[in-house]
């Protein structure tokens, strides 16, 4: 996608079928409101040689408490259209020294952080646009731009950090680590520490309370590894499920901190299970196109405030409020397109 000065934005998806894609619909109405679009192939997770799948950190799909009734939860919380902030606090030895510390991991959800679109190799669709992205020539990808669709939602972050910096004042936690992904820094961790950063320069020092960004290593290893050297920690998405699922003792790392999340039988060990997911396509395909478009909408939205383009989000947003407001009644695709088209022309022109 270009926005403005920024070069390709990336789009995944995690649905390759040609019959439950929403990208024609969702390039068409994101051109509408101002944001011109190309589309770039985003390599997924691929399976190792024992036909599993690789263990790595940074691939963990969102966490959910393991079981279906809590999973059924995690999922319910999405479909409201919010994140989901949670604070779990665990008492232990610290690592490098003696005596015990009280861990706080401040943990948020991101309300968007399915709404990519990503292709089979090699499929109709996958193919279609390397030819379209091969017209357009080569484009550079930004680093805070690119899978820029994911964008996080700022002011959401902002309020999570007001109250995760509140509640290390009441608990007297002095210092406070933002944390995320080196191989995600250009992603959406690229964009939640920016955001969280900000907010934290305006609060933390009349609060008293020290704070650093850590970029953790491809793996994660040292936070993993070590979560018990910090007294708070402040993340998001599958990262904190790492932390969080370390603290509590549900999984084990080697030396190099990799983490095993996938048995012999190739499924989870804790969290995202397909087989418990009831908002998947097969559940209900026409509404699950409608939501997947509203959150399309809704994170290109994001993506526009964060890259100071107004009239661009406004439109977009307003557009992903409508079909959210008919999400509860038998809205189908066709009518789904239609009202996000109306409510973008009544918008206007959207071009900054």
């Amino acid at each position: 996608m270009t926005v403005s000065q920024y070069p390709d934005v990336a789009v995944r998806s995690d649905s390759p079928r040609p019959e439950a894609s929403v990208l024609p619909a969702a390039l068409e109405l994101l051109e509408s409101a101002g944001l011109t679009a190309n589309w770039r192939i985003v390599a997924g997770q691929a399976p190792d040689g024992d036909g599993g799948r690789k263990p790595e950190a940074g691939l963990l799909p969102p966490f959910a408490e393991p079981g279906a009734s809590a999973y059924g939860l995690a999922r319910a919380a999405r479909r409201a259209w919010g994140g989901t902030f949670s604070v779990i606090e665990r008492r232990g030895p610290l690592v490098r020294s003696d005596g015990t510390v009280n861990v706080l991991l401040f943990r948020y959800e991101l309300d968007m952080s399915d709404t990519g679109m990503e292709f089979e190799s090699n499929s109709g669709e996958q193919l279609a646009l390397v030819k379209t992205a091969a017209e357009l020539g080569p484009r550079e990808i930004p680093e805070q731009a690119a899978l820029g669709i994911q964008a996080i939602a700022p002011d959401r972050v902002s309020e999570f950090v007001r109250t995760a910096v509140g509640m290390c004042r009441r608990l007297d936690v002095d210092d406070l680590v933002v944390a995320h992904k080196g191989n995600s820094i250009k992603h959406t961790d690229g964009l939640f520490a920016l955001t969280a950063a900000e907010t934290l320069e305006s609060l933390a020092g009349a609060a008293g309370i020290a704070w650093r960004s850590l970029i953790i290593d491809h793996m994660a290893a040292e936070l993993v590894r070590n979560p018990l050297d910090y007294r708070a920690i402040l993340t998001h998405s599958s990262f904190a499920d790492l932390l969080a699922a370390a603290l509590a003792g549900q999984m084990t790392t080697d030396q190099l901190g990799v983490c095993t999340t996938y048995d012999p039988a190739g499924r989870p060990l804790f969290g995202h299970d397909p087989a418990l997911d009831t908002s998947a396509p097969d559940a209900d395909p026409e509404r699950w196109r409608v939501r997947r478009l509203a959150s399309t909408l809704a994170a290109g939205a994001a993506l526009a405030e964060h890259l100071r383009l107004p009239p661009a989000g406004r439109a977009l947003r307003r557009a992903a409020a409508e079909l959210v407001r008919r999400d509860g009644g038998p809205i189908g695709w066709d009518q789904a397109v239609t009202t996000a088209r109306k409510s973008l022309r009544a918008e206007g022109p959207a071009r900054s």
